[in-house]
């Protein structure tokens, strides 16, 4: 591994991140014991249409190793001032190594610094085991939502 670099990248350079996000859909998909027809049709264009809304403010931080992209974070704030931990990966070999911590403190200034009214995470069902990552954060379950199985 070499020396990783954090930077921003602007929304109209999202689709860097499109490989990396395909690998957490796939992940998502891979734990879904009710509902993997939603990974299974969730595309990257019918994600970025949400950071794409003239009333979602996002920002898009990417993680590098010599140029290669090896994790992001996208972090949002709605036009009700709610902030959300929206999407995060980082390549498993590079886990452990404080990228997540980093693109924590990066989301979490920035949310801060926008006055977000609220902070908050969506952790997909099965997806269980990054709750202990999120609670080093403060974040900790306020509710759970299930939803009518259609498939």
């Amino acid at each position: 591994m070499g020396t990783i670099d954090i930077t921003g990248v602007p929304l109209s350079g999202i689709e860097i991140i499109r490989p990396l996000w395909e690998k957490l859909r796939l992940h998502h998909l891979q734990r879904a014991q009710h509902f993997s027809g939603y990974y299974e049709t969730f595309t990257f264009g019918r994600r970025i249409d949400k950071f794409l809304d003239e009333g979602i403010d996002s920002n898009i931080d990417v993680a590098r190793d010599g140029g290669i992209v090896i994790g992001y974070c996208i972090s949002t704030i709605d036009r009700r001032g709610r902030g959300e931990i929206d999407s995060l990966f980082i390549e498993e070999k590079y886990r452990r190594e404080g990228i997540g911590t980093e693109f924590m403190r990066r989301a979490l200034d920035w949310i801060d610094g926008r006055g977000a009214t609220e902070i908050a995470i969506v952790v997909a069902a099965g997806n269980e085991e990054a709750l202990p990552f999120y609670r080093r954060y403060g974040f900790f379950p306020a509710y759970t939502t299930l939803k009518l199985k259609n498939e």
